[in-house]
């Protein structure tokens, strides 16, 4: 079970402790989309990949396509 989760309210979302039914503590109570909500919510509860999680598939992306103008012969 995740400890944070999203909730609908007044037509925005908000982030909530599961375990408390409050508002997640340094969660700004503004009207968030679904999305930023949810964000939150994943990186609260450490689901979020890290950074060089997310960026290591785009430099190996650029690494081939760097080797495919260059040639492979260097």
């Amino acid at each position: 079970m995740t400890r944070y989760e999203i909730e609908e309210h007044d037509g925005g979302w908000k982030v909530v402790d599961h375990t408390t039914g409050l508002p997640a503590s340094g969660a700004a109570p503004t009207l968030r989309t679904r999305l930023e909500a949810q964000a939150l919510a994943d990186f609260r509860n450490g689901m979020a990949k890290p950074t060089a999680e997310r960026i290591r598939p785009r430099l190996e992306k650029i690494r081939l396509l760097w080797k495919a103008v260059l040639g492979t012969s260097r």
